[in-house]
């Protein structure tokens, strides 16, 4: 889900971190801040040694977040709200962001359910403008813009969105709960490139929430390069493995801190 973002600052998976990006005040929620090109991404791999259960998605729901954050040295507030919906074979869901004065932003990504998990097939991300990334699986390609980008796409590729969902499915499919040192990587198309995004497994934690207490899984995405930011995320496994909470750091010390609310 991200990184979520008004204006032209991307959501919680978007390390974009280009002039357009830093004239924004900076919400996130699940997507990313831009970053360097990274390696070529593999398929989605993991180092969980358990036996896995055929992959099921989360049910439907709504959840509501409270979101707060620093911009260079701009403290913000925002509401976030994310909508997912399955019916077995497809899926949609979708990432809304608005912050008082810093605008809105908004996520969508849609497409179909296999026996891996989720296969999208289109994105869009809104704000001041629109970008959007259609996923063609036949041909093994990711196109963005009108069609002038064009990048192969590694089995298993999720967008900036669906990533974390993913991971709520990847979890969900385990027969024992994961050890330290267990890992997962996924492939996603972040803005420039398809890159491998690991997330270590960290534990388990009660979080205080706004919303109430909740039990939850704890996995990091390390900052491995310059510009890239680090990200926890607690996945609930009362909320089918869908995100409680999710938090972005920056080195330059930009932040996000999106919190359940309710469901």
């Amino acid at each position: 889900m991200d990184e979520p973002a008004t204006g032209d600052q991307p959501p919680a998976g978007d390390e974009r971190q280009d002039s357009d990006a830093r004239s924004d005040a900076g919400a996130a929620a699940p997507a990313e801040l831009e970053q360097p090109a990274a390696e070529p991404a593999a398929a989605d791999q993991d180092t969980a040694g358990t036996p896995a259960r055929p992959a099921q998605a989360p049910p439907s729901m709504r959840l509501v977040y409270e979101l707060a954050g620093q911009s260079k040295g701009l403290h913000y507030g925002a509401d976030a709200v994310l909508d997912w919906h399955q019916n077995g074979s497809s899926y949609q869901a979708m990432l809304e962001i608005s912050a008082f004065l810093l605008g809105s932003r908004s996520q969508t990504s849609s497409g179909r359910i296999g026996v891996q998990g989720l296969l999208p097939e289109r994105f869009v991300d809104r704000a001041r403008r629109e970008r959007v990334t259609e996923f063609d699986h036949l041909a093994g390609q990711v196109r963005t813009g009108a069609g002038d980008s064009v990048t192969a796409m590694p089995d298993g590729t999720q967008d900036r969105l669906s990533v974390f969902i993913q991971l709520a499915v990847r979890l969900a499919s385990l027969e024992q709960p994961p050890r330290i040192g267990d890992s997962w990587t996924l492939p996603v198309a972040a803005s420039r490139a398809i890159e491998p995004w690991t997330f270590d497994w960290r534990g388990t934690e009660a979080l205080e929430l706004p919303g109430g207490r909740i039990t939850s899984w704890h996995l990091v995405r390390q900052a491995r390069q310059p510009g890239e930011t680090r990200m926890d995320i607690w996945l609930a496994p009362g909320l089918g493995f869908l995100p409680a909470r999710l938090r972005l750091q920056q080195a330059n010390g930009d932040s996000m801190d999106q919190r359940l609310l309710r469901h």
